[in-house]
């Protein structure tokens, strides 16, 4: 070799060769490296395939520069060969090629680098092998390591190699050791072994594996360290074995067509064929008679056979189609007995006969119904369905001539509207309208107007009349319950409807009654009402409007009843005398005072009372006036509550009024003003 001089220092690198120990497959003539580009002082392996066998090959290498070493050989007897080529560090460009003795020639190139990092280059060996599936080789692992590399390093290379649904999956891993080493060190090499495994169920083809290095470690943190490098890769063929052929073709006709029943085809018909063997080609097909095989006229049986043969034997299937594509038909016989001259019988049982015609290959199969058609109800062109079905399955539909049968009167239907409620009643006037139905179906003549009912009663019955075109009289009624009277409602108050505040346990009642002609009250038809006495005034009572309904649907319209709410007043309190007797000096000041209680007897404190006073001349009570209070706590014209002795007071002023007779009236809050006279004198 030549150019030993200006070598630097290079990165340690690791070179794996993975050679399969299996006769590679015959190929065109081609070389190739095992990695495009190499680090100083790497190995380089050249490896070729598809030479002249056992032929003597000349491979030269030239540099960069134009030097060429030359390697002289023979070519193994599958005209394949490997080449090992050690080379200096020098930059550039390397063509290598091959030729042997029979002129075949190849050419490739490689590189070769400066590297400054420390890396790791997994190279699989070139070319192919192949496997059924379910087999397995050997491997043969080669790895080199060069450059530099200051610490202790390690990495990892799976020797074990499955393939199953087109992926390689790596196991048995196998830890390998690199120690310190410079960059012009040679080489370190590692050689190990491993298989590689065709799974059972994977597919046919060519498949690529990968064989490269993993887990690298240093034990050096700085430094030259060792990398994971380039990889290469190589090709596994899996291939199914060819099974021997031991059964003849499968022939397989395809009817296409409407098919009926019996086996008889209703259309149509054409018959095509698929031939296989899945073990070996089909070298003959016969088919009888000629193809295409159709059948477009009725027949009672035409047979088509295909014949095939294979290395497995001959097969041969026949196939016969029955066609009848033609349905039955029918004559009609005369009606029996004769209809009169309007085209009516009015006398059962009418009948028709019918006659089946030939003409079907298959024949008829059934006729339903049986001759003779046999007519035994009323009505106006009644005819009947024969459905006739010959043995291939086509059927054919037949409707009898039209007959007539009247006998019966028109049913008359009376007719209410509005209509009545569920009970049975209206409460409106109600329109009768009468219609006819002729069941017999000779026709409706005549039918009665229709009638309005305003009259109230139960049980009214209304009643029309009709004829049919035949002169059969028929008649229809409807009864009516008519009630437009609402129910009356009237409310009961306990006592004499005045009652003391919060008196407690006082209910009305309220009753319905439902005047003539009384379709009568839903219930319920009575109720109570609470009566509130939690404040005093004038109350009102109400059985709102629709609270009651009679059977006919009419509401009660809203009923009130007025009831009052009182205090318990305890008379005017001394010194006014309740009789009128208290007399009084003009200008002095004139207590008066009043209790109220409840139901109870419980004080009532919060009420509101004003008091007016009134001058009386000759027995007439003159007009009113607000009285005037001489304490200053008192607002206006009203009594203030003391609950020292729970009563009302209010400090009467005389000192405006005038000598004679005054009465004095107190407005309460519950609607009573009592009153009481008193007397002034100078």
């Amino acid at each position: 070799m030549k150019k030993q001089d200006n070598i630097k220092k290079l990165p340690i690198a690791l070179l794996l060769l993975a050679m399969f120990v299996l006769g590679p497959a015959a190929m065109a003539a081609s070389i190739s490296t095992d990695q495009e580009d190499y680090a100083p002082w790497e190995i380089v392996t050249i490896n070729g395939s598809g030479f002249e066998p056992a032929s003597e090959m000349t491979v030269t290498v030239e540099w960069p520069d134009g030097y060429v070493d030359e390697f002289y050989g023979t070519a193994d007897d599958s005209g394949g060969f490997t080449l090992t080529y050690g080379k200096e560090k020098y930059d550039g460009t390397f063509t290598v090629t091959a030729e042997d003795s029979a002129g075949n020639t190849a050419t490739t190139t490689f590189t070769d680098s400066t590297v400054d990092v420390a890396a790791v280059d997994v190279t699989a060996p070139t070319g192919s092998v192949t496997l059924e599936r379910g087999g397995s080789g050997p491997i043969t692992i080669n790895m080199t390591v060069t450059g530099k590399q200051e610490g202790t390093a390690t990495f990892k290379v799976y020797r074990d190699w499955t393939l199953s649904a087109g992926v390689f999956a790596g196991s048995n891993p196998q830890t390998f050791t690199v120690n310190p080493r410079a960059a012009l060190d040679p080489p370190t090499t590692f050689i190990t072994t491993g298989t590689v495994t065709v799974a059972s169920g994977q597919a046919a083809g060519t498949f690529t594996l990968a064989v490269s290095a993993f887990d690298i470690t240093n034990t050096n943190t700085t430094g030259a360290k060792l990398n994971a490098g380039s990889s290469s890769s190589y090709l596994v063929n899996v291939s199914v074995p060819t099974p021997s052929d031991t059964t003849p073709p499968v022939i397989t006709p395809r009817i296409t067509g409407t098919l009926g029943n019996n086996g008889w085809y209703t259309s149509d018909v054409e018959v095509t064929w698929t031939v296989t063997d899945d073990e070996s080609p089909i070298t003959s097909t016969t088919y009888t008679p000629a193809l295409p095989h159709k059948v477009t006229a009725d027949t009672a049986g035409t047979t088509f056979t295909c014949t095939a043969t294979s290395a497995g034997g001959t097969s041969s299937v026949p196939v016969m189609i029955k066609r009848d594509a033609t349905p039955p038909s029918l004559t009609w016989g005369a009606v029996t007995p004769a209809p009169n001259g309007a085209g009516w019988n009015n006398t059962p049982p009418v009948t028709i006969s019918y006659t089946l015609d030939g003409g079907n290959v298959s024949g008829v199969a059934s006729a339903v119904p049986e001759s003779p058609l046999s007519f035994n109800a009323e009505g106006a062109g009644q005819t009947q369905t024969v459905n006739v079905t010959d043995n291939a399955g086509n059927r054919a539909t037949f409707i009898s001539p039209a007959v007539n049968i009247d006998w019966t009167p028109p049913v008359v239907t009376a007719t209410a509207f509005p209509f009545a409620n569920a009970a049975g009643w209206n409460n409106t006037d109600v329109t009768v309208t009468f219609s006819a139905t002729d069941i017999g179906g000779s026709g409706v003549a005549t039918v009665s107007p229709p009638v309005t009912v305003s009259t109230e009663g139960a049980v009214q019955v209304i009643t029309g009349s009709a004829t049919d075109v035949a002169g059969n009289p028929g008649s229809g009624s409807v009864p009516l319950n008519i009630d437009k009277t609402a129910p009356v409602v009237t409310i009961a108050l306990p006592g004499t409807g005045t009652y003391l505040l919060n008196q407690p346990g006082l209910n009305a009642t309220w009753s319905a009654t439902d005047p003539s002609p009384a379709s009568g009250v839903v219930p319920p038809d009575t109720g109570t009402l609470s009566i509130d006495t939690s404040s005093v005034g004038t109350k009102i009572l109400t059985v709102a409007a629709g609270t009651v309904q009679d059977v006919a649907g009419n509401s009660s319209v809203a009923v009130t009843a007025t009831y009052y709410v009182r205090y318990d007043f305890g008379g005017f309190l001394p010194p006014i005398n309740p009789d009128g007797s208290s007399i009084f000096k003009l200008g002095s000041t004139v207590p008066v005072k009043f209790q109220l209680r409840d139901a109870d007897g419980a004080f009532v404190t919060n009420a509101m009372a004003t008091i007016m006073v009134a001058k009386i001349s000759n027995g007439v009570v003159g007009s009113e006036v607000e009285a005037v209070s001489t304490a200053a706590a008192t607002s206006g014209n009203c009594f203030r509550y003391s609950s020292d002795g729970n009563q009302y007071i209010f400090n009467l002023a005389t000192k405006s009024l005038s000598v004679g007779t005054w009465q004095i009236r107190v407005i309460l809050g519950d609607g009573t003003s009592p009153t009481v006279q008193i007397s002034l004198k100078k």
